[in-house]
């Protein structure tokens, strides 16, 4: 049965919802007029739309790098105040504490002590770990990122080299595999722009080549 376009805003979907996308025929035929898939790589373009549409409606919902930073920084410094607090316990506490840890008497359990060592132990790895994730929070802006589409060719080459056995070129004949690819981005994203395609393109082709002084054949996506 011919399928008609029956898209919808997807930029306006909450973040948690992940639409599946079908082609119409209309774009299908498109896209094959670019380039000859077979029919059997429809469903394979469509699931990739789907995956990218819902990674870019996601963005708008995502903190900017800065409040996430601060987001971090909180946290740490909350744990940070509470590993403070338990190395400067009163005694009154610090028995109690034990008491309730399976100590007897006034003289603290030494496994229980050890116990309290190692939760104050956790807490210092955690602060570390969040000092770090801080420090790896990119500073760019968010929109600049071209992650989404990278990986969105990324992907489209992998869906032509499964069914033609080659991978993305920029080939001036007819038929190029970059045709291919603008057609299919314009029906994911019309806002996606002909010279971000071209630079996501390069890079892509840029990460299959061969190494300097190797000569193995291009890696798989």
């Amino acid at each position: 049965m011919p399928r008609k376009k029956t898209d919808k805003p997807w930029r306006s979907l909450p973040s948690c919802a992940m639409v599946l996308f079908r082609l119409s025929d209309g774009e299908w035929s498109g896209i094959i007029l670019q380039y000859p898939l077979p029919e059997a790589a429809r469903r394979h373009v469509e699931n990739i739309i789907s995956l990218y549409r819902y990674f870019e409606a996601n963005v708008k919902h995502q903190p900017t790098p800065s409040a996430t930073r601060k987001s971090i920084k909180a946290l740490r410094q909350s744990i940070e105040h509470l590993r403070d607090a338990l190395c400067n316990l009163g005694h009154d506490v610090l028995m109690a504490l034990l008491d309730s840890a399976g100590t007897e008497g006034d003289m603290p359990n030494r496994d229980a002590t050890m116990m309290l060592d190692d939760k104050i132990e956790v807490l210092d790895q955690l602060t570390r770990w969040l000092t770090v994730a801080e420090a790896k929070i990119a500073k760019n802006k968010p929109g600049n990122d071209t992650g989404n589409l990278d990986w969105f060719i990324h992907q489209l080459d992998y869906v032509f080299h499964k069914h033609t056995g080659k991978h993305l070129s920029r080939s001036q004949n007819k038929n190029s595999p970059v045709d291919y690819v603008k057609a299919v981005c314009a029906v994911a994203d019309p806002t996606i722009g002909s010279g971000a395609i071209d630079y996501a393109i390069k890079r892509h082709i840029a990460s299959l080549a061969p190494a300097p002084g190797k000569t193995n054949a291009r890696k798989k996506p």
